[in-house]
């Protein structure tokens, strides 16, 4: 008898701790924090690397509910939404301005440690990819990118 209460309470604490792990893993992304002017530091699309060069003067301006992205085509404004419920945290974009793709969705995921971020979609409106790796066949883009320090006035 003994055994056996020794044996729930264990698994009751094990469940406990397994349950408040997932919260604290959950609780780790802060949209807060997501504000800022980023550079693109690598990318990857559908398993194919972007040259340096490519990403070399573009930069990802993020505000509460949007973010610009600065590119030699032009900048494109895109309305988002993230769910910091879901693992990993969900990510919804909506270009409402830009030289093309005005009205385009996109479903992603996006981390945020310290101050690399990380967004993977998928551009032609399917699901969002489960991980940040963009392989061959999935048609996901995948960014890295380090937030800049506010230039001092």
């Amino acid at each position: 008898m003994l055994r056996s209460c020794m044996l729930v309470l264990g698994f009751a604490l094990a469940v406990t701790a397994s349950v408040a792990a997932q919260d604290k893993k959950a609780a780790k992304f802060d949209p807060a924090k997501l504000p800022g002017t980023y550079s693109f530091e690598e990318g990857v699309k559908n398993g194919e690397k972007v040259p340096a060069d490519h990403l070399k003067g573009m930069s990802l301006i993020v505000t509460k509910d949007m973010m610009t992205m600065k590119t030699t085509d032009g900048d494109f404004v895109f309305k988002y939404t993230v769910d910091a419920t879901k693992s990993p945290v969900a990510l919804d974009l909506e270009i409402t301005e830009g030289p093309v793709g005005k009205g385009s969705k996109s479903k992603g995921i996006i981390a945020l440690e310290g101050s690399t971020l990380k967004i993977a979609y998928n551009p032609m409106e399917g699901a969002a990819p489960k991980d940040f790796d963009a392989n061959k066949g999935t048609d996901a883009h995948s960014f890295t990118l380090k937030k800049m320090e506010p230039k001092k006035k």
